[in-house]
């Protein structure tokens, strides 16, 4: 049932339901359903933001095959292992995204686009000569947007992570408050957020709200992912 997925999700599910190779089936695909999904990928790389923006291109391309999705998955991908990273800091993770995005943006199809990795420089920038985090989400809706397309919707949440000052609900309230694609952007900034300030940051009764609604047991699915991320700095530490 494709009811409740967006556009280019639903057209590569269609090709790929036809026999369509996943390298294939995200066609140009541009909109942010690939960066939404990345979280875990940010996770399982805990630490290393290159090994994130790679494996963020792999994830993305069955749905969303457009040069500047691949580009927005990286930079959230990225921003979240950044996040991870005992001593990162709000500016290291919107290093890490900026970076995250260029590595993305190296795949793909070309599709007419503004750059996200420029827009994300933009948007961070914004966020950080605002002090009040209202107006400077104001300031990303009116001159970034908050659309659908990764060239948007990406930036925004990064540029509201900076502007919330990595606090997790700030941020979330603050997306969700934005217009257009709101849901999508919080979801992004919210991880990132997350990510960096810990559970101790969630509001508990919300947390248990939407596990409630949605039927979910996000501490396991997080336990799981964090020993996937402990086997794989083990490795990395063994190589090094």
């Amino acid at each position: 049932k494709l009811d409740y997925i967006g556009a280019d999700t639903r057209r590569s599910l269609e090709r790929l339901i036809k026999g369509v190779s996943p390298r294939e089936s995200g066609g140009r695909g541009s909109t942010c359903g690939a960066a939404i999904r990345v979280s875990p990928v940010g996770i399982v790389n805990a630490c290393n933001y290159k090994a994130a923006a790679l494996m963020a291109v792999e994830s993305s391309l069955p749905t969303h095959g457009g040069r500047p999705a691949l580009a927005g998955a990286s930079a959230i991908a990225s921003a979240i292992a950044e996040a991870m990273k005992e001593g990162s800091t709000m500016d290291s993770i919107a290093r890490a995204a900026i970076s995250g995005s260029k590595i993305g943006e190296k795949f793909g199809r070309p599709v007419p686009s503004p750059s996200v990795s420029k827009r994300i420089e933009l948007a961070v920038n914004i966020s950080k000569q605002i002090d009040d985090p209202e107006k400077a989400s104001l300031e990303i809706r009116d001159i970034i947007g908050t659309g659908m397309e990764t060239a948007e919707a990406v930036p925004a949440a990064i540029g509201i992570f900076v502007a919330s000052r990595g606090d997790p609900m700030r941020a979330i309230r603050l997306a969700v408050n934005l217009g257009g694609d709101t849901d999508s952007i919080a979801s992004m900034a919210g991880a990132i957020s997350g990510a960096w300030k810990g559970i101790q940051a969630v509001d508990r009764k919300m947390l248990e709200r939407v596990e409630d609604v949605n039927d979910l047991n996000l501490e396991d699915l997080a336990v799981k992912l964090a020993e996937i991320a402990l086997r794989k700095l083990k490795a990395w530490s063994n190589v090094e």
